[in-house]
């Protein structure tokens, strides 16, 4: 894997700075992180997951956020799989995909039946509900550091 376009660092500092200013004094325990890994349930892999960043609440993640770049999608089979590890990981019931070259961000919601739904929201106007944290976060915040006249 090539390493990450400056894009990508804009892109997780806003996300950052948004949930660390939200989560601030909240009574739940839930903190930001970047670097730390997932690891999914299944025993047959010993395989870790690192998405950009993740809200833990406790124990376990909650919370996942990977930026996508363009060349991702050209990869699809992979970008599944590594939603499905990461959808294993014990605790996880938010999937937030943000996408580099558009404000446009795919959410994957663990279900009271226990499948996932999605849903897809995009442009500056457009609110991101996480809503295991009860925040909403403007996408405009999130793509604060990114121009996207030079894409």
């Amino acid at each position: 894997m090539s390493a990450p376009a400056p894009r990508h660092g804009a892109i997780l500092a806003g996300l950052v700075a948004a949930l660390a200013s939200r989560l601030k004094g909240r009574p739940n325990g839930c903190i930001p992180e970047t670097g730390s890994g997932a690891v999914p349930a299944r025993a047959q892999r010993n395989t870790a997951r690192i998405p950009g960043a993740l809200v833990r609440c406790g124990d376990h993640p909650r919370v996942t956020f990977e930026v996508i770049s363009p060349f991702a999608t050209s990869r699809l089979a992979g970008q599944r799989q590594k939603r499905r590890d990461v959808q294993d990981v014990e605790g996880v019931v938010e999937i937030i995909e943000l996408y580099q070259c558009q404000m446009a961000v795919h959410l994957y919601r663990k279900s009271p039946g226990g499948g996932w739904e999605f849903d897809s929201i995009g442009g500056a106007d457009a609110m991101l509900e996480v809503r295991e944290l009860n925040m909403n976060i403007p996408l405009a915040e999130i793509y604060q550091f990114v121009a996207f006249d030079d894409y």
